[in-house]
């Protein structure tokens, strides 16, 4: 195939047939050839046009789409689609024409649904790939960087990255005053919105904003707003800005005669907006200024995304202004540099640019979370700052406001630096160390993912238990899905977050084939149109699966998951199973597991397992009841006291006890013990994590403490993944997020368990913390059989510790009232606590009860110190033998 070729028009049109002469799509025509331009300049490859199948489509399932497309300028947008491209492969679609879209209503009152039939997809080499839908993509996010009203037309009400009418909300002048004069302890300039007459005058919200009816020859109005109301001197210095005209510079004074002589019978209004004092550096006097800031000042882009549910500033860059009487004009303005680049020519050293560069970021993020208050939907936003003042005192005034979040100024940024020659090392570190498009892309992936989701139908079976709330708020609010959760209690205490609920009895694990055909009857007979059933309780993830296999939905099978569940029988499998080429035997990863239904059972297991061992339940969870035994006679009392201690479900619900209360007698394994959360669509790995955890309190196994990212060495860390990969394809797994829990020995990593779900206690908040990859999500993308696009991050966005807390060693503190409120009043930025059950005094069997961690974008030992500050400040250890460092210590 050749990228050098040019495209023909029937190769380029959405229906890939030929067009007549006068049906040319002129719009496609220039941005075709000034995406071909732009790619040239960054020294890239032709966009690929010759036809092959990327993605063969695999049971329905929509395996390449991400539901994003980007519409914009090619040289605006190309920086961000090599970054889509770096970060998730061919998953972002850029749209160069509107006639590749369709907008359609389902339903007469149902949303609109937006299709895509062609679009232009970036690799991470950055080669570039037209491609044509066949059938085409659904799409649930649209990046739009246009005001095209024609666009608009299209795709409708379909959600996008500029809220529909957030140009005129946001970025014109008289709204731009009209929204920050309603912002408390934002600051702006003094301001002067002069109205056509006939034209809505606004309303005076605010002491520093005035309002006035423009009628010509009578400047009155004008002059009494100026120096009477806003008190403004006659010799201050102002910028008068006049629909569709440059900016220029005046005088207050001036300011009746300059719009006396611009306003035109086109122009609706015009802003006159306080020009405030030059930033300068600390004791640097106007005479000493440089040749560099002689006669200039600056404004300050900043580009702020909500990324992680967290406003994040992503691009700060400098625009130099001259300080006399006239403003650059758009088209001979500088270009735009970074902040840091700028304040070192102002005369800041190192130390000062860091602490002005931080206040700066902290401020366009607090005006962006004012602002979002009034538009919930906002996800990005340009801020420009004006620094006024002395280094020591100064201060923040917002001058204006960007709905684009100055997109066009970061791409034109991108392609200098894609220019620039690469130094091996910085004389001087940069000051202002931001992440350009890379959390921009990342949000909007989020979004649209969660976007394939909206409206879907869910079935849940069980689940119904204190720890889940949080789960299924989000599920409700972030994703709109509808949940309807099966379960045995009789209401739900989170009615208000499901779409249904309905009571049934599933705890005796034996009935699952005839709980699974009168489930299906009640769905058939409610007629739910669900789309995947799913638990997130490991007991019911075989009542799961085979619901799932008598409604013909995608997942895994029955066998398989009842596999997972069955410790003994996982084993058996792994020990037995083939070679799985090019990966290593899945065999070696495995360890002796023998089934204990009765005491003389024991006796036959001693003889093929050494002590010392571990006994378990065979179809247990949380490591409840897991213990380290040494002699035979160890095993046979604590045999005895389990089995007589837990009968069935009513004992200890929601540790597998519906299948029976046998156990296991299984290697003991030394070694460090570790978690992989494995990510797998279609018996493929999409991607892993792997987390570290603590020494547990022996005899008994409870996971004390956890890190992530791991400590490992990555040669370690990929051992451990296949180890994981590859037991859970020996069982059957197939599609799902699935936590492994294993032990890294002297003779390589070793299998203790697999969970056929997502993980719990902290591993999901903290892989997302850490590497922008929501697992609840995941699951439920896999669930439908769509893949998940899981951002290919160069590093760790933080570093997490955390310790679980148990009643039976904590539970004296964690009941103080001062302990708990503290806790609860946690900055969620560093720390992170969370209740997942009731705190109780008198426990049989202990189980995790709460969670407590602490994160630094630093390093490990950064947040190790936060979280050993606190825990000695609440006194959190005062009933245990051991210290928290003890719990940390292997974090190393």
């Amino acid at each position: 195939m050749s990228s050098s070729m040019e495209p023909r028009a029937s190769v380029l049109s959405p229906s890939g047939g030929s067009k007549e002469d006068g049906d040319v799509d002129h719009e496609l025509s220039a941005n075709w050839a000034e995406l071909l331009k732009t790619l040239h300049v960054l020294r890239l490859p032709k966009t690929t046009t010759t036809e092959f199948e990327l993605f063969p489509q695999r049971d329905g399932a929509l395996e390449g789409n991400s539901g994003l497309i980007v519409y914009g300028r090619p040289r605006d947008v190309v920086p961000l689609m090599l970054q889509s491209g770096v970060l998730c492969p061919m998953q972002a679609m850029l749209v160069l024409s509107r006639q590749w879209l369709s907008c359609t209503p389902d339903q007469a009152d149902a949303p609109s649904t937006l299709r895509a039939s062609a679009g232009v997809l970036f690799d991470s080499n950055g080669n570039s790939y037209f491609r044509r839908f066949s059938p085409s993509r659904l799409v649930s996010l649209v990046v739009n960087l246009t005001d095209d009203n024609q666009l608009r037309s299209v795709i409708r009400d379909v959600p996008r990255l500029r809220p529909q009418g957030a140009s005129e909300a946001i970025d014109t002048p008289l709204a731009t005053c009209q929204l920050l004069s309603r912002c408390e302890h934002v600051r702006q300039p003094k301001t002067v919105v002069v109205v056509a007459d006939g034209e809505p005058l606004p309303p005076r919200v605010a002491a520093r904003l005035e309002a006035v009816v423009y009628r010509a020859g009578e400047p009155g109005g004008l002059r009494a707003a100026l120096f009477d109301r806003l008190q403004l001197r006659p010799d201050c210095e102002m910028w008068l800005r006049l629909d569709g005209q440059d900016p220029i510079g005046c005088e207050a004074k001036d300011v009746c005669n300059v719009v006396q002589s611009r306003f035109r019978p086109s122009t609706r209004t015009a802003v006159a907006v306080e020009r405030v004092c030059a930033f300068r550096p600390e004791n640097a006097p106007a005479q000493e200024e440089s040749e560099w800031t002689r006669g200039q000042t600056f404004t300050v882009r900043c580009s702020v995304v909500l990324w992680r549910d967290r406003p994040t500033t992503v691009a700060m860059l400098a625009v130099v202004h001259r300080t006399d009487q006239s403003l650059y004009s758009h088209a001979d303005a500088p270009l735009p540099v970074s902040l840091d680049c700028t304040l070192k020519r102002w005369g800041c050293d190192v130390l000062q640019r860091r602490a002005l560069c931080e206040r700066t970021r902290a401020e366009a993020e607090r005006v962006f979370a004012v602002v979002r208050r009034e538009h919930c939907d906002l996800m990005l936003l340009g801020v420009e700052l004006v620094l006024a003042g002395e280094m020591r005192a100064v201060e923040f005034v917002v001058s204006s406001l960007d709905s684009r979040g100055f997109i066009a100024d970061m791409a034109a940024r991108t392609t200098l630096e894609s220019l620039a020659v690469p130094v091996p090392e910085q004389v001087e570190p940069s000051a202002d160390r931001l992440l350009g498009f890379e959390p921009l892309v990342s949000a909007c992936l989020h979004r649209a993912h969660c976007g394939l989701l909206r409206g879907r139908h869910v079935l849940v079976i069980g689940g119904c238990v204190f720890r889940h709330k949080a789960v299924w708020t989000r599920v409700r609010n972030e994703f709109g899905l509808k949940v309807t959760l099966i379960d045995a209690c009789v209401k739900s205490p989170w009615v208000d977050d499901l779409w249904d609920h309905i009571q049934f009895d599933l705890t005796d694990h034996s009935r699952d084939e005839e709980h699974a055909r009168r489930i299906v009857a009640m769905v058939q007979q409610r007629r739910l149109n669900v789309g995947c059933c799913i638990s997130r309780m490991e007991d019911c993830l075989p009542l799961a699966a085979r619901i799932g296999e008598l409604l013909h939905l995608p997942g895994n099978s029955y066998v398989a998951m009842h596999r997972a569940v069955a410790k003994t029988e996982t084993m058996e499998l792994v020990l037995s199973n083939p070679k799985m080429d090019p990966l290593p035997a899945v065999r070696r990863f495995g360890s002796r597991s023998i089934r204990i239904r009765a005491v003389e059972d024991i006796d036959v297991a001693v003889k093929q397992i050494e002590f010392p061992a571990v006994l378990k339940l065979e179809h247990g969870s949380g490591a409840v009841g897991v213990k380290q035994v040494h002699t035979i006679k160890e095993c046979y009392n604590y045999f005895r006291k389990i089995t007589s201690d837990l009968r069935s479900d009513a004992d200890l619900p929601g540790v597998g006890l519906g299948y029976g209360n046998m156990m296991s007698l299984m290697d003991w394994l030394g070694g460090s013990e570790h978690d992989v959360d494995v990510v797998m669509l279609n018996g493929q790995l999409v991607a892993a994590f792997c987390q570290d955890n603590g020494p547990t309190p022996l005899p008994f196994c409870t996971q004390t403490a956890a890190a992530c990212p791991s400590f490992l060495h990555p040669d370690e860390q990929s051992q451990l993944i296949a180890c994981a990969f590859q037991s859970c394809r020996a069982i059957g797994l197939r599609s799902g997020v699935f936590n492994v829990e294993l032990k890294l020995t002297p003779a390589g990593p070793k299998l203790i368990e697999i969970n056929a779900r997502v993980g719990g206690f902290l591993g999901r908040r903290w892989i997302r913390e850490c590497y922008d990859c929501d697992l609840l999500l995941a699951s439920f993308l896999t669930a439908f059989g769509l893949r998940p696009c899981i951002p290919r991050l160069p590093r760790p966005l933080r570093y997490c510790v955390g310790i679980n807390l148990v009643s039976s060693r904590h539970g004296a503190a964690l009941r103080d009232p001062d302990v708990k409120r503290r806790l609860e009043g946690l900055d969620s930025d560093e720390f992170y606590y969370e209740q997942i059950c009731p705190i109780i005094e008198d426990v049989p069997y202990e189980e995790v009860d709460a969670l407590l961690a602490a994160s630094d974008q630093r390093s490990h030992k950064a947040a190790i110190d936060k979280l050993l500050q606190l825990v000695h400040d609440l006194d959190l250890f005062r009933s245990d033998e051991h210290p928290c460092a003890y719990y940390l210590s292997s974090f190393k």
